[in-house]
């Protein structure tokens, strides 16, 4: 694919231009940050669904006026919050009117702490960086490190010896750090 490694920023670019395969590359690569984000918050997979479409439909009208394109991220975490919010407050509000006398569980409306904002930004880059990676790398970086395979399990599922194992991942982990580098996570380091 054309736009699978390209930055946000060319993305942005991209589709502004109107090409619609940056469109669709942008909208897969912050899919599961979205929903993810949606989840966190208590949302049924309808809600996440409705947030997801939303967030969608925002950063396309938005799209042209984004102050900095390198910071997608930060602006994809921040609206998916307040449109969790605002779906939250509108169930309320149904909820309320249909049992004014209902005790509904209420959100913290209050934005999340900037560590947690940092956090997610570092986990999606970080899936992100996964996906630059050679499948090998990939896969043996999932399933140690998201799956929490042990080596044996490892060993036959990737059909590489239990010894060699800890060097490939060594070296996985440096090609990782390398792609993680490029996106700025260690820019402050």
């Amino acid at each position: 694919m054309r736009f699978e490694r390209a930055s946000d920023a060319e993305l942005v670019r991209a589709c502004i231009r109107g090409e619609a395969a940056a469109w669709e590359a942008l909208i897969t690569r912050y899919e599961r940050l979205i929903y993810s984000i949606a989840r966190a918050q208590h949302l049924t997979a309808d809600e996440a669904d409705e947030v997801f479409q939303q967030v969608c439909f925002l950063l396309l009208t938005h799209l042209e006026t984004l102050k900095d394109h390198s910071r997608l991220s930060a602006w994809v975490i921040t609206t998916t919050l307040r449109e969790c919010w605002k779906l939250r407050r509108r169930v309320r509000e149904r909820e309320d009117e249909a049992d004014p006398d209902s005790l509904v569980h209420i959100p913290d409306p209050q934005p999340l702490p900037d560590e947690v904002i940092e956090r997610l930004e570092r986990q999606h880059l970080i899936r992100q960086g996964l996906e630059e990676l050679p499948e090998r790398c990939r896969r043996l970086l999932v399933l140690l490190f998201y799956e929490k395979r042990s080596y044996e399990e490892i060993s036959r599922e990737l059909g590489l010896p239990p010894s060699s194992i800890g060097p490939v991942r060594a070296r996985c982990l440096k090609r990782l750090k390398k792609v993680l580098e490029r996106f700025g996570l260690f820019a402050d380091r």
